[in-house]
């Protein structure tokens, strides 16, 4: 079962408001622990009220129930590139652009782009959307931020290519902690609903996000009392375990200050 915790900076998000767009982050502590679907969950109440909203990109991954998320929703076509003799599909910011929704939901935002377009980080795909007053929401993996690279690196061994700037998820309006018990994970991974069975790596970031959530819950930020180094946590403690949500409150509280 995944549980989740919402950090707000402004109260709750105005949607389709004028000037520029507000940023919505899901952050998931692993693959397959909910965040596409919590985000098109959300997307799809939006849409029940009215909202004029479209999914800029989504990557399914094969996951049914996910797939069934999506239904419904306007999806923009990708825009299809050609890099040495290979074809490969991104997200079309023209298109979006010309179609010029309240709201556009983008899937992994950590993606990187073919070389030779536009921009080569999908955040800055983003940017460009937020910039002419369209509302975002989005998602990604907590190991893809920047400034935790070197200490993914450290506890893990393994080198995050795909990174996103500190910066950039502190301007969101509204982050969501997305995670899952690692009994649910593994549930999941037997079924084939994170990948199919053949494939090992499922098991590795289960591993990695084990790791992480050690990296995490051993930092003085992650402790829930109140210390000179972190402050007291702006947010109310229901059913989510405050340790999950330590780095994002960490962001929350530097962007405010």
């Amino acid at each position: 079962m995944s549980s989740s915790i919402h950090i707000s900076r402004d109260g709750e998000q105005n949607y389709g408001q004028s000037g520029r767009g507000q940023l919505k982050v899901f952050l998931g502590y692993a693959a397959g622990v909910g965040k596409t679907y919590r985000m098109l969950e959300e997307a799809q109440q939006l849409k029940r009220q009215g909202k004029d909203i479209v999914v800029g990109y989504f990557e399914p991954h094969g996951r049914k129930d996910t797939i069934a998320k999506a239904d419904g929703f306007e999806i923009i076509a990708r825009r299809i590139v050609v890099y040495r003799g290979c074809t490969f599909q991104e997200m079309d910011i023209p298109a979006i652009l010309s179609r010029r929704p309240a709201i556009c939901v983008v899937d992994e935002l950590a993606h990187t782009n073919v070389p030779g377009s536009e921009r080569s980080k999908r955040w800055e795909d983003v940017q460009v959307l937020l910039d002419v007053g369209i509302e975002v929401m989005t998602n990604m993996n907590i190991q893809h931020l920047e400034s935790l690279n070197d200490q993914v690196f450290r506890i893990t061994g393994i080198r995050v290519r795909e990174t996103v700037p500190d910066w950039f998820v502190k301007s969101a309006a509204e982050v969501v902690m997305v995670d899952a018990t690692t009994g649910a994970l593994l549930n999941r991974l037997k079924r084939g609903d994170i990948y199919a069975p053949e494939k090992p790596r499922g098991r590795w970031r289960i591993s990695l996000r084990n790791r992480l959530s050690r990296l995490f819950e051993n930092s003085p930020c992650a402790r829930p009392h109140t210390n000179s180094k972190c402050g007291k946590s702006p947010v109310h403690q229901k059913s989510v375990n405050h340790s999950k949500s330590s780095l994002v409150l960490r962001l929350h509280r530097q962007s405010r200050t």
